[in-house]
């Protein structure tokens, strides 16, 4: 590199960048299993004895969120993207029923790439819309139901964004 090329940014082995490389998934998307199902210490969270949260779709996603919201990077994050970001996310798509038309794999599948998403930030989100759109998607899920996950998910950000709407109408009305 001389003195006149730019930096490049730093790269992340297996993640896909927005507009990226769609065949680079990423390193929990390759593996091609649930987060909702990853083993977790069970002092943090309900288990089934093998790792796997329990209850329903809504208890799963407020225990993967909360263990999530744990880590030190999400302590450590700027809000929204942060612990308490994370956990009203998963309150939030509770609240509003938002995977209620999922069947359970899809809707921890959602919830997964939600949260992780989520994390990433907007821009994240936004890419996974035509992710999940395209014929060829970067995870080996199969949903039952793309279009349902697709519109899942949609309503999902939709929610995200719905408070920088707010701000954005608040401040054309005082302009």
């Amino acid at each position: 590199m001389t003195a006149t090329d730019e930096k490049a940014a730093p790269v992340v082995p297996g993640a896909p960048t927005p507009g990226g490389d769609r065949s680079n998934p990423s390193i929990a998307e390759q593996k091609g299993n649930l987060m909702l199902e990853q083993p977790i210490n069970t002092d943090q969270a309900a288990s089934d004895g093998h790792g796997r949260f329990t209850g329903d779709r809504n208890e799963r996603l407020a225990q993967a969120a909360n263990l999530l919201a744990d880590d030190e990077n999400m302590v450590s994050a700027e809000l929204p993207y942060n612990s308490e970001g994370i956990v009203a996310l998963a309150e939030s798509i509770t609240e509003l029923r938002l995977l209620e038309d999922l069947t359970e794999g899809d809707a921890d599948w959602t919830a997964m790439l939600a949260s992780f998403d989520f994390c990433r930030g907007l821009r994240r989100m936004a890419w996974r819309i035509g992710d999940l759109s395209s014929a060829e998607l970067t995870t080996r899920h199969e949903p039952a139901n793309p279009f349902a996950v697709v519109d899942a998910y949609c309503g999902i950000f939709r929610m995200v964004l719905e408070p920088f709407v707010d701000l954005c109408e608040d401040g054309a009305a005082g302009a």
